[in-house]
């Protein structure tokens, strides 16, 4: 289809790639799309909004919390139509700012997120620990 419509110098399919390469494909997109119909708090989104990066999505999950006009669109699930007109009035009738689109992300930039979920991962190993040398019997 990407040839058939004549966009292979603006499309890119890469397959899978390890995690250290996301950041460095996120900071060059104009925009991130996750059009899936169950999400809970997505990860991709928080991340690409990190980046600067502004977000077509589904309206699931968190989704609604985190994106809005201001730094992407929320559109229906299942409407191919409304995901299609969500994404060319983002790559065509918006002028984005990365700096002013991470900035919404309440979370913090991508340093800031990775921070809190080492912290949060600190916490339950050390509840964890304290709770298993509590009931080893002496």
């Amino acid at each position: 289809m990407i040839r058939e419509k004549g966009l292979e110098d603006s499309v890119r399919l890469v397959g899978n790639r390890p995690p250290s390469e996301i950041g460095d494909y996120l900071r060059v997109a104009d925009a991130f799309a996750l059009l899936s119909a169950r999400e809970g708090c997505c990860n991709a989104v928080l991340e690409s909004l990190a980046c600067g990066v502004p977000v077509l999505a589904c309206d699931v999950g968190d989704n609604r919390y985190f994106v809005d006009d201001s730094n992407g669109r929320i559109v229906a699930v299942d409407r191919v139509d409304e995901a299609a007109q969500g994404l060319d009035d983002m790559l065509t009738n918006t002028r984005w700012d990365r700096a002013a689109v991470a900035a919404t992300l309440p979370v913090g930039d991508w340093n800031d997120v990775a921070a809190r979920v080492v912290e949060f991962m600190s916490s339950v190993v050390s509840r964890s620990s304290k709770a298993v040398a509590h009931d080893v019997p002496a």
